[in-house]
């Protein structure tokens, strides 16, 4: 009979089975069709690992995935490792440790659990069988389990090798855990003979494997992304641009217009990317192609199946979205989304008409329009007639306050309820509104469009003149804009928004969260938390690629080699910068605006070549090919470093680093 392993001695040594993950929590994070069936984005979701050891599969989950999770296992010793394991790669605030034997553990007879792993596990038949039926009980709905042990054929295949694994009667088939999980819907399963090789007491050319991943049913429907209506929008314009190519083939012929200004955001007066959206649209789509991107999430690597809804017309969301406009028959939010914003991944804009149309209520209806797309000026001007007529409402969506003419959204809402009737719309008030005629109809008959602009400030903006040429709008009117309450902004902090530049999100909104405080405003906030949680997903993606950058860095940023040897540091540094100001013929992706060689992020994709001979850029460089080759490498090697260390990295991290296709199309339109 073999003796229990002294783990506690064996984690003292070193890196008992290494410091990467598991290939079937690898395999499941690499899968997103794998992922729990909850209403929750994965980055609110909680995974408990038993007999984790080291910390390497829930280090890996919380750096790619932005999980919290819960390290189980007896070995104290191995727990600290974990500890420093997952604070080493900077998420150590995502890892809690509980030091416990499996078969002691006080599983939760309610559900609190959405993933749970038991990777290498080692416990005995009958002790092995209560722990999984308890980790069935204890997985919310449409939790996954996620489990990799030795099977019955590893008796068979493993003589004579190291790390031996379990007694034979401790061997875990697929058929012990379909009995296990019999309920359970088995998204992967495997009896294998593989090669073993992790860390140093798992070498074994030859192993007999079981892996099995299956989801708990779980007891709602879902809507996944995107909606029909948005798939045919989307086809509708590829299709639009596939017809068009000879057309749009002549235009970028004609005499190259005027160069954008050096600050565009202070001439939106000549919006040169609204001139020319057509083209823009058109580039972007050819560079989606070329690129990979999906048509649907906007993403290289498709998400669109993170993005799920709970079964919203028996809910009481439904219930809820009811009560929210009762002052008007229908309300219809347009999503009119500047070029410079499409297939652009981070905008949250595609969200809306997904959710909105979801909700399942004859009251709210959504559409995106795409500036620049062939029908979007022939909408936006049926828009501004229907505007004036009686019993319709027009407001622009502008979360921006900065001046008299906007109305908070509580405000709006609370004078409809009051005075009981409605300007058909505030295009026809003058400043001073207050004695304005109200010629709308009584509420709860008339019709509320909300045109919700989607961009940059000045994108916005460039969008709201062009839409005040539209309606007629003379300087003298009043714009009808909606706005937030400046304290709900400020007290506001978006995930995407922090993901994408951390320390930024407080105070600033994506599209989807401004409309998403639009419903908190007016007591919809079960429709807000759906929202801002599919928000959230998108955050989760630009998380990962946080975290690689951090698994890229080296230690970089500590400057450890420029305190260690400061002057061959800052003589390499300047070297750096000067090849990389001499070198004409340097390459780099087009349209890229993260940087995989130091991992800042460009406000514009135009801001790359400038960076590429910085300070932040030169040093990350340096300090990589120190810490490679070390400090003596000669001088007059400048031009192969810069090309190893910069240009090589920057095309090889394509996969993370992929460039946005309408990056891409603005560098092309900007070299006519």
């Amino acid at each position: 009979m073999q003796a229990s392993p002294d783990y506690d001695a064996r984690y003292a040594r070193g890196w008992a089975y290494g410091k990467t993950a598991s290939q079937v929590v690898r395999a499941f994070a690499a899968n997103p069709e794998w992922y729990p069936d909850t209403a929750k984005p994965m980055c609110h979701q909680r995974v408990l690992s038993l007999g984790e050891g080291q910390g390497r599969n829930v280090t890996f989950l919380a750096q790619t995935l932005g999980v919290t999770c819960v390290a189980l296992d007896k070995s104290q010793v191995g727990l600290s490792k974990a500890a420093k394991l997952a604070q080493d790669r900077s998420v150590g605030h995502l890892v809690e440790t509980i030091a416990c034997n499996v078969a002691d553990f006080p599983f939760d007879s309610n559900p609190q659990w959405d993933v749970i792993l038991a990777v290498y596990c080692p416990m005995d038949k009958e002790s092995r069988a209560k722990a999984l039926r308890q980790c069935g009980n204890a997985l919310n709905p449409g939790g996954v389990v996620v489990v990799e042990e030795f099977s019955p054929l590893h008796a068979q295949v493993s003589c004579g090798q190291r790390g031996l694994g379990p007694q034979v009667e401790n061997l875990l088939s697929l058929d012990d855990l379909h009995d296990a999980f019999p309920t359970f819907q088995v998204l992967f399963e495997e009896e294998i003979e593989s090669s073993l090789f992790e860390g140093a007491f798992h070498r074994m050319p030859r192993a007999g494997l079981t892996r099995f991943i299956a989801r708990k049913p779980s007891s709602r429907t879902t809507t996944e992304f995107p909606d029909p209506k948005f798939k045919s929008t989307m086809h509708a314009i590829y299709s639009c641009f596939s017809t068009r190519q000879e057309q749009l083939s002549v235009l970028d012929q004609r005499a190259p217009p005027p160069p954008p200004p050096s600050s565009f955001e202070n001439s939106v007066s000549a919006d040169f990317y609204l001139d020319n959206a057509d083209c823009i649209l058109k580039h972007t789509v050819q560079a989606a192609g070329e690129l990979g991107v999906c048509m649907y999430c906007w993403f290289s690597c498709c998400v669109c199946s993170r993005w799920r809804l709970p079964s919203l017309d028996t809910s009481d969301v439904r219930a809820t979205t009811s009560n929210v406009f009762p002052d008007f028959a229908k309300v219809h939010f347009f999503v009119l989304v500047h070029p410079c914003e499409f297939i652009r991944g981070s905008s949250t804009a595609k969200l809306l008409p997904w959710i909105l149309n979801a909700l399942g209520h004859q009251q709210i209806s959504c559409d995106i329009l795409f500036y620049g797309s062939e029908d979007t000026q022939t909408r936006l001007k049926k828009l501004a007639i229907a505007a004036k007529a009686p019993g319709n409402v027009t407001k622009i969506f502008y979360p921006d306050q900065g001046d008299d003419k906007a109305v908070l959204v509580d405000t709006f809402f609370t004078r409809c309820q009051e005075t009981g009737v409605v300007a058909s719309s505030d295009i026809a008030e003058k400043r001073g509104g207050e004695g304005a005629v109200k010629v709308g109809g009584p509420t709860g008959q008339q019709v509320l469009t909300v045109i919700v602009p989607d961009g940059s400030w000045a994108c916005t903006k460039a969008m709201i003149d062009r839409l005040d040429c539209i309606s007629g709008i003379v300087s003298d009117q009043r714009r009808p804009f909606l706005a937030l309450p400046q304290s709900s902004v400020d007290q506001f902090k978006s995930p995407l928004i922090e993901s994408l530049n951390t320390g930024s999100g407080t105070g600033r909104l994506s599209t989807a969260e401004a409309v998403s405080l639009l419903f908190d405003q007016v007591s919809a906030s079960d429709v807000a938390e759906i929202i801002q949680n599919a928000v959230a997903v998108t955050a989760t993606v630009f998380d990962q690629r946080k975290m690689h950058v951090r698994s890229l860095e080296h230690g970089w940023a500590n400057n450890k080699f420029a305190k260690s040897f400061p002057k061959q540091f800052r003589a390499w540094v300047n070297a750096v910068s000067a090849c990389s100001k001499a070198d004409k013929t340097a390459r780099w992706p087009r349209g890229m605006r993260w940087c995989p060689v130091c991992g800042a992020v460009l406000a514009s994709a135009k801001r790359m070549p400038a960076h590429l001979q910085g300070k932040r850029h030169c040093e990350a460089i340096v300090h990589r090919l120190f810490q490679v080759e070390g400090k003596d490498v000669p001088m007059d090697q400048v031009g192969r470093v810069l090309k190893s260390y910069s240009q090589d990295v920057m095309f090889a991290e394509l996969a993370w680093a992929a460039p946005d296709p309408v990056d891409v199309a603005l560098s092309s339109i900007s070299n006519w």
